[in-house]
């Protein structure tokens, strides 16, 4: 039997905003809101979000551990730009982990 664990799943969010950002403007008592959109010259967001999985492999009769798949890392970044509310442009990178899949798997 094998059992997967997710150790960390995360995103981390920033938003940077030279000009107005978006907002919700509440007009009355009963939950009527209005959106007034972004009107920026400049803004940029940044997005980070990371995993960490691990696995243990048991025997199905009797339960008794047999080994595991040390935890792995990963991490997944976006940037992302925008100019004069039209002109768009961005940046990905992912970074699989400092281990060797091949090296994380330890026998009980």
């Amino acid at each position: 039997m094998l059992e997967l664990r997710a150790g960390a799943l995360s995103l981390e969010q920033m938003r940077r905003v030279f000009g107005i950002p978006e907002m919700r403007i509440p007009i009355n008592d009963t939950f009527n809101v209005v959106s007034v959109p972004e009107l920026s010259v400049y803004s940029r967001r940044d997005r980070v979000g990371v995993a960490e999985f691990s696995a243990f492999l048991y025997e199905p009769t009797t339960g008794a551990p047999l080994g595991a798949v040390m935890p792995m890392t990963g991490e997944f970044r976006i940037r992302s730009h925008k100019l004069l509310m039209i002109v768009a442009w961005g940046q990905q990178s992912v970074e699989p982990g400092e281990r060797d899949p091949g090296d994380s798997w330890r026998e009980f």
